[in-house]
C-alpha cells in the first residue's frame, strides 16, 4: 500500500488503529484469497522485501539493525 492509499488523518482525531488493522487484513485477504499456499509465499516475500527497501529509504539507522534473515 503506498501512503497515498493511506486514510488521511485528522489531527484533531485520534488514530483508530484497530479499524487501521482490519482495513489493511481485509485487503490482505482480498489480494490473496484466490492464491496457492505457494503463491501467498511469494506475495508475502514481495512485500516484506519492498517494505525493507522503504524503511531503509525513511530509517536507514533502524534498517541496520534487522536481525539476518534466514
Amino acid at each position: 500500500m503506498s501512503e497515498a492509499t493511506w486514510p488521511k488523518q485528522d489531527d484533531k482525531q485520534p488514530l483508530d488503529c484497530v479499524r487501521m488493522k482490519e482495513e489493511l487484513q481485509s485487503r490482505i485477504f482480498e489480494a490473496t484469497k484466490d492464491m496457492t499456499r505457494e503463491e501467498r509465499d511469494a506475495y508475502r516475500a514481495q512485500r516484506a522485501e519492498k517494505f525493507q527497501r522503504r524503511l531503509e529509504h525513511l530509517a536507514p539507522s533502524i534498517a541496520a539493525e534487522r536481525p539476518p534473515q534466514g
